[in-house]
Parts: structure tokens; C-alpha cells; sequence
């Protein structure tokens, strides 16, 4: 406790907690973290403002308030370091394929859980056709095609999103058109980090056209329109 004292002569030196906290934030995507974070960010400027005799006009060498505020910060990271330690672990632990299969089944009404594939960063594993009339497509292309189906699920929006599998590395999905969209596919590239690899993108001079969007338990979607206008889909955790 005693060295946090130096926060008192040097306040600003609360912004590398806080910069820490952030960072392992982005890692885990803990929302406790950020809170830390803030937290310590918010201290910083209070400090500032103690020191600069802004909030303090009086005698401020006395600071009940830091009887307070030193053991909420202190307890505060502790437990947010811990979570995001189990955060970033839960994001780099890749599940047994056993796992997954021994797990009881869902009713239809359930979104399937997804296990990334490290193999297939970089691919196109998943299709997604744009349908007018879905079931008829469904139907179509597991007798023209012969396509596997998996059990459909209902989307946010309305309607039911049909998986369709066409061998063990590639797949898709079939849904209904949009208001005043065009039937047609699109592709999504499988990746390690759907926030990563979007943001890379993005870097990389990418426009964004859908931010990443969580779309059932393990599976994180983004979309962003490459140079030359292609749109380009990413699909990962």
C-alpha cells in the first residue's frame, strides 16, 4: 500500500496500469478488465486534479480518501488479472474433438457450437448463398449437388439458417434474403481470430462492411471489401 504513495507526487503514472489492463482487455475480452482499466484511469486524473489543487483547496496532505480508493484498485486488478489469465486461457485451449462429440445433443431450436480447425486457417471453408426462397434452394442442392445438411437453426432476424456441408474441410449456409437484396454467395475465410484478422484488414486499406458479429457459440463472422471491391469474409472465434 505504501508504495502506491508515489501516485500522489507523479498522478500520471496511473496511466500504465490502466494502458495493462487495457491491453489484457483486448486479449480476453473480459469486461471486468476494462472496468479495471478505467478505473485506474479515472484515479489518474482524480490524483491530478487533487494535486493541481483543482479538487482540494484546503489542507491536502491528509487523504482519507485514499483509505478507500487503494484497496479497490489493489483487489480490483488482483481479481481482474486472474480473470483475464482464464480468459486468454480459455481463448488459446483448443476443445478435444472428443469433446465436442461426447456432449449430448441440442434440440433444433439451438445454435451449434463450432471448433475452429488450426489446419485451415487461410481457407475458404465456409459458403453462404442468399436465397429467396431457401428451402427450395436446400432442397435443390441436396439432391442436385449432394450436399449434407445439418439441423437448421433460427437466425436473430427471422427464418432459419440451413448448414450444408459438401466435404469434412468446406461447408456453408443458406438463409433468406434481405429486403431488397439480390440472391446470391459469398465466402468466409477461416481464421485464428475473427477481431484480429479484421482489424488487420482494415490496416491493410480494407473498407469495413460488417463489424465482427458473434453468430452462434464459437463462431465470430466479419466482413470487409478488399481493394479492388471484392468483399471478403472472415469466420472465426
Amino acid at each position: 500500500m505504501a508504495a502506491m504513495s508515489i501516485l500522489i507526487e507523479y498522478p500520471l503514472l496511473a496511466v500504465l496500469p490502466a494502458i495493462v489492463f487495457a491491453g489484457l482487455y483486448r486479449v480476453s475480452r473480459r469486461p471486468f478488465v476494462l472496468v479495471v482499466a478505467l478505473a485506474w484511469l479515472l484515479y489518474g486524473i482524480y490524483e491530478y486534479a487533487m494535486q493541481e489543487r483543482i479538487l482540494c483547496s484546503g489542507e491536502c496532505n491528509i487523504r482519507v480518501d485514499l483509505l478507500l480508493i487503494y484497496p479497490v484498485l489493489l483487489v480490483g486488478s488482483l481479481i481482474a488479472l486472474g480473470i483475464a489469465g482464464l480468459g486468454l486461457r480459455a481463448r488459446l485451449r483448443r476443445p478435444e474433438p472428443d469433446e465436442a462429440t461426447q456432449r449430448s445433443p441440442k434440440r433444433r431450436a439451438s445454435a451449434p457450437a463450432h471448433v475452429p480447425t488450426r489446419g485451415l486457417y487461410g481457407w475458404i471453408t465456409h459458403t453462404e448463398l442468399a436465397s429467396s426462397d431457401p428451402a427450395a434452394t436446400k432442397a435443390w442442392c441436396a439432391e442436385v449437388l449432394g450436399w449434407k445438411f445439418k439441423s437448421s437453426f433460427p437466425m436473430p432476424g427471422g427464418g432459419e439458417y440451413h448448414l450444408f456441408a459438401y466435404s469434412d474441410q468446406g461447408g456453408g449456409g443458406i438463409r433468406q434474403t434481405r429486403p431488397s437484396e439480390i440472391p446470391g454467395s459469398s465466402f468466409s475465410v477461416h481464421v485464428a481470430d475473427a477481431h484480429a484478422a479484421f482489424e488487420k484488414a482494415l490496416r491493410e486499406g480494407a473498407e469495413e462492411v460488417l463489424p465482427p458479429t458473434r453468430v452462434m457459440p464459437g463462431v465470430t463472422i466479419a466482413v470487409v471489401r478488399a481493394p479492388g471491391g471484392v468483399p471478403v469474409g472472415f469466420a472465426g472465434p
